[in-house]
């Protein structure tokens, strides 16, 4: 019903205490249990706005429960979900808001549940067609196209971004390295598409090409273990 799912932002806020071992221990047992429950459709609605009221909070620690919580509600309840385009957007909506958080551990647990969503075709071919313009929209924002110096006019933009504007930057790079991540087993005509943009941003300041690196080698390790089991 969905008084229980009242209780998700006391909960999300109590994990992690480290004053109270136990209460944060409870608190965490009492999510698992929730986010593994089979929602009836009328309680789903209740469920998401309970997810975006926790996604608000200014701790990370919250940010990173509710991510967790809602990471296996959606494959809990997938059949319930997928099937209504309209849950579907608010789902992507609040990954790809929290994908911006200024916290980097919040953004990328954000993009692990985007790259899932992606692998399971919750969202669609289309859906994710319309994402990677819109990623490729925030990295390219700031790019300057001028003469050969032209990586190092962009750097230095990137450099003198507020933390926020750096948030949001970085969260299309991120975005597009799901959209990678989400096809460990093949490679799509959109794929090299993306490593070609990512390589561009390798001389970007930090944590932007720590995130591209990681992108490549988890898509080299996969190709490779692909071509030994064929």
């Amino acid at each position: 019903r969905p008084e229980f799912y009242q209780l998700l932002p006391f909960f999300c806020q109590f994990v992690g205490n480290e004053t109270g071992q136990e209460v944060s221990q409870t608190c965490l047992k009492a999510l698992c249990y929730l986010s593994v429950c089979i929602t009836p459709p009328s309680s789903i609605n209740y469920v998401l706005e309970m997810i975006w009221k926790v996604a608000q909070s200014s701790s990370w620690k919250a940010k990173m429960s509710i991510l967790e919580f809602c990471q296996t509600f959606v494959f809990t309840n997938f059949m319930s979900l997928c099937l209504h385009g309209n849950l579907v957007q608010k789902i992507e909506e609040l990954v790809i808001g929290m994908m911006q958080d200024e916290t980097l551990q919040v953004r990328q647990k954000a993009t692990k549940i985007l790259s899932g969503l992606i692998h399971s075709q919750f969202i669609d071919l289309e859906g994710q067609a319309r994402l990677i313009k819109e990623f490729r929209a925030k990295i390219r924002r700031k790019m300057q196209k001028k003469s050969n110096s032209k990586f190092k006019k962009a750097s230095k933009n990137l450099a003198n971004l507020s933390k926020a504007e750096l948030a949001t930057f970085h969260s299309g790079i991120l975005g597009l390295c799901a959209i990678v991540e989400a096809y460990p087993y093949d490679v799509p005509e959109m794929v090299p598409d993306i490593l070609i943009e990512l390589e561009k941003h390798l001389h970007d300041p930090l944590p932007v090409p720590k995130t591209i690196k990681d992108c490549f080698q988890e898509f080299k390790r996969t190709q490779q273990d692909n071509k030994k089991i064929a």
